[in-house]
């Protein structure tokens, strides 16, 4: 019978309740042995029959020993089917805890009492129970099967079923990126498959699944754009892409591919090259479908010169985002985000001095004191010292020194509050025709990420010297220039990520973030003091570059390390 009630209840019964009745499995294969020499006995042919009475007899004890044992195989091997589904239904109890647990803790103050944290955290030492009871359980269930074969090394049954635990567990590590427990799996998997005999449909179905070819799927409009793949693949310990073949000319459909990470060059001869990343996972189809249609959405290829030098295109299509453990972030996730358009370096110091002076020029000099860099970054007193001087026309002037220092044009503008970074963006939409705004925080994540799930814009590891964090210059941090640290880049092509500047995004800020989060910005943001940041800085540590870390600000507060970026979707 299932179990019911509370969550706590569902604890108490399976710590007390009656174990899971053995059941009953089939032995279809030794009746068919016993069949078979029965068969031979009785052939017409004589020569086809045992030899004299002592062979029949012989085969005969040697069936009857063989089906004992596997006769007490099985019975070891259903009871690991029986502690199974218990630790099927103690994983299930173990959710619901941690959920609720959650959910207590949650709607808490940092300052709440001891008292009002103390449901919450009555939740999280049931959870732990339980979690600790689905472990030891999945250790017994291993362990029976494991004995199972100790009795019949060749019983099929136990095979398969450790078959599906170890693809379970393999799955499970693959999509987390452990590479370490996942070459165990496989090495456990492949050695229960090859166990089973050599037809065996499970066996057959475990080969597949460990070559893992996939296929991709890609429309472009307009049609007829070569495409030439790249392997994406790990060398000196930062991802790099290496090519490997013309895939000819689009549409393409189902075009098999091994399981991994690539980048496709589109090109056509009317339009801008674009860069096209897909991740073919396990048996997986790229199919480019947005969710809720069955067709390919088509990339739409810009026209030649449509973007400009330093502006990036990110095609539409999924991405993986969050799932970081050594950081706050989003649960792991994937989801579609639509076509972007994304300035490829922050915006500078000498674009800030243009759009402040333009402020200046057009009679709204209050609005340009109140954007202007400031010393601090305390408080929002616009009283504090600028970090830009004036000339003697009252215009900012980079080549001026401000209090002992000068700004170079082409660092990153810094110091500005959320309000300034979203009216900086406003004029260079006017300026550009681009219609810049700041971007959601997934937004953000994609264009640094791309869409397999790296930890950093150039891969999984980090050095000092791929980006401007704390200890990648032998000087105190500071910022420098953007065109700095090249392999602090996307694969899409956006600079600057991982490091020197940190970027405003438009949402509120909100701890823990949504399992299921909101991908687009609101048109009007809703009032709130929090907003987030995203990006690595000059002053960061790796785990400050990490693309799915979360930051907060004040809406006010200005830093030395955070500036703007403008992203926006196109036509």
């Amino acid at each position: 019978e299932p179990y019911t009630g509370s969550s706590a209840e569902i604890l108490e019964q399976l710590r007390m309740g009656p174990p899971v009745p053995v059941q009953e499995r089939a032995r279809g294969p030794v009746a068919a042995e016993l069949a078979g020499i029965c068969s031979r006995a009785m052939a017409r042919e004589p020569r086809k029959r045992f030899p004299t009475a002592d062979a029949l007899g012989g085969a005969v004890q040697d069936w009857l020993v063989g089906a004992r044992r596997r006769e007490q195989a099985l019975e070891v091997a259903a009871r690991a089917d029986a502690r199974a589904r218990r630790s099927a239904d103690l994983e299930r109890c173990a959710r619901e805890l941690r959920r609720e647990s959650q959910g207590l803790l949650a709607g808490l103050d940092p300052w709440s009492t001891e008292e009002e944290k103390a449901p919450g955290w009555a939740a999280e030492d049931q959870a732990r129970i339980a979690e600790r009871a689905v472990r030891l359980e999945e250790l017994a269930v291993d362990q029976t099967l494991q004995a199972a074969l100790q009795i019949d090394p060749e019983l099929p049954e136990a095979h398969v079923a450790l078959v599906e635990r170890h693809r379970a567990r393999h799955a499970s590590a693959e999509e987390a990126g452990d590479d370490d427990v996942c070459a165990a799996a496989e090495t456990l998997l492949r050695a229960h498959a090859e166990a089973l005999p050599g037809g065996h449909p499970v066996r057959r179905a475990t080969a597949a699944y460990l070559k893992g070819d996939g296929a991709l799927t890609l429309v472009t409009e307009p049609p007829g754009a070569e495409v030439l793949l790249y392997r994406v693949e790990e060398h000196n310990r930062r991802l790099v892409e290496v090519f490997e073949r013309s895939l000819g000319q689009t549409p393409l459909i189902r075009e098999s591919l091994p399981r991994g990470s690539y980048l496709c060059l589109v090109r056509h001869p009317d339009c801008d090259e674009v860069r096209y990343p897909v991740e073919i996972s396990r048996l997986g189809h790229w199919d480019g479908e947005r969710p809720g249609e069955s067709e390919p959405h088509a990339i739409r290829l810009p026209t030649r010169g449509q973007l400009g030098p330093d502006v990036v295109y990110v095609p539409a299509g999924w991405f993986r985002f969050g799932g970081d453990p050594l950081v706050d972030c989003f649960p792991r996730g994937r989801s579609w985000c639509d076509a972007l358009v994304v300035q490829r370096f922050p915006v500078t110091n000498a674009q800030l001095v243009a759009f402040l002076n333009h402020l200046i020029l057009e009679g709204d000099e209050a609005l340009a004191l109140a954007i202007v860099p400031r010393e601090t970054v305390a408080t929002g007193d616009t009283d504090a010292h600028p970090r830009i001087a004036r000339n003697e026309r009252g215009l900012y002037d980079l080549s001026l020194s401000c209090r002992g220092v000068r700004w170079p044009p082409d660092w990153p503008a810094v110091l500005i509050d959320w309000d300034g970074a979203r009216a900086c963006l406003q004029w260079l939409a006017e300026q550009s025709g681009h219609p810049w705004r700041l971007p959601s925080e997934l937004e953000w994540e994609k264009a640094a990420r791309g869409v397999d799930g790296r930890w950093f814009p150039w891969g999984n590891h980090h050095d000092w010297s791929w980006a401007n964090n704390r200890l990648s210059s032998p000087g105190p941090p500071g910022l420098v220039s953007i065109s700095d640290h090249p392999v602090d880049c996307s694969i899409y092509g956006v600079r600057g990520l991982g490091g020197s500047s940190l970027d405003w995004c438009m949402d509120a800020f909100v701890h823990p973030p949504p399992s299921v989060p909101d991908l687009l910005p609101e048109p009007e943001p809703v009032a709130a003091d929090l907003r987030v940041v995203r990006g690595g800085s000059c002053k960061g540590r790796p785990r400050n570059a990490r693309v799915a870390y979360r930051y907060r600000n004040e809406t006010w507060r200005r830093h030395a390390d955070l500036g703007v970026r403008g992203f926006c979707r196109p036509w």
